[in-house]
């Protein structure tokens, strides 16, 4: 379910007991919330050892095996597991309404994530996520599903380095087309890598950039709280919008790559049937500044269809 995260805030989220990770954790403010819950028993399954964990920098009790993984977690209470299906099903109907009602307007992260995922998902592209808003959106606003895209990211949600080349060699190695959502400063930060040298393979890349012109993801942080006050606007939008008036397609030109403008997302799904073949960039634009309005309409939509499918279930007791 693409709406987890959100649901972690809700009542049923609060009724979580136990927590077991597989893996390292992500970097997602309701995820972290949830682990530093003193309500919450944690523990962490490293069946081998693993060069980024060190003892002792965690809370979370370590468990050297499978079984006693499954001695940890337990039993959920009688009729939990299926509330919370119920209620992310619920969740991500919800987001998938709301999001479709602007399909015909300008574009907005979350709906393009899911635009490119089902691409990826009805053509067999792998999808490489870029790191801040973007694979966030994907986070939230993809269906996982049977014919699910292999996802590939760096750094899970933190850090712009090298996406491009990373898309690159992910093409070239896997000899199969590769589409990668990214922003536009991840884009400029790594648009070097369009340099091909003479004699060197083309991969079948399709760079799909949402173009905000600046950091749209500092708008959905305390930042953007902060900079709605009218005198630290302009501080806030230097240091942390970092805006800019680059031209994508002019940079495309220089390197020789293809380039494409899509308004919306209607125009982005028709531009998506194409097959991936070459090398191209199809530059997305969308408006940073109703993105804090966006995600609080997007959180009250899935705390009421949580409500909606708590009541549901209560009823069918």
């Amino acid at each position: 379910m693409g709406a987890y995260r959100l649901l972690l805030e809700s009542p049923l989220g609060r009724r979580i007991e136990r927590v077991l990770l597989v893996g390292r954790p992500t970097l997602s403010r309701p995820v972290g919330a949830l682990l530093a819950r003193e309500d919450v028993a944690t523990a962490a399954v490293r069946p081998a050892p693993v060069a980024w964990y060190e003892p002792g920098r965690r809370r979370e009790r370590v468990l050297t095996s499978w079984a006693e993984a499954a001695a940890f977690t337990g039993r959920a209470a009688p009729g939990w597991a299926e509330a919370w299906q119920e209620a992310g099903a619920a969740a991500d109907d919800a987001v998938a309404r709301l999001l479709s009602a602007g399909t015909t307007a300008r574009a907005t992260g979350p709906a393009v994530a899911a635009a490119v995922w089902e691409a990826c998902r009805r053509d067999g592209a792998v999808l490489v996520a870029g790191s801040s808003n973007p694979v966030r959106d994907l986070d939230l606003a993809a269906r996982p599903g049977p014919g699910s895209p292999l996802v590939l990211a760096n750094r899970g949600l933190a850090g712009i380095d090298g996406t491009v080349a990373t898309a690159t060699g992910a093409a070239l190695g896997a000899g199969r087309p590769v589409r990668a959502l990214l922003g536009d400063l991840t884009f400029l930060h790594d648009v070097s890598s369009l340099l091909l040298g003479p004699g060197e393979r083309e991969p079948d890349l399709q760079l799909v950039v949402l173009n905000d012109g600046g950091g749209g993801i500092f708008t959905t942080l305390e930042h953007g709280a902060v900079g709605e006050q009218e005198e630290y606007r302009e501080v806030v939008e230097r240091f942390f919008g970092t805006p800019h008036e680059a031209r994508l397609d002019a940079l495309c030109a220089g390197y020789g790559v293809a380039h494409r403008r899509a308004a919306g997302v209607a125009e982005l799904e028709r531009a998506l049937t194409a097959p991936v073949r070459g090398r191209s960039v199809l530059e997305v634009v969308v408006d940073r500044r109703g993105l804090r309005d966006l995600h609080a309409r997007i959180r009250a939509a899935v705390a009421q269809a949580a409500e909606q499918a708590a009541a549901r279930t209560a009823d069918e007791r």
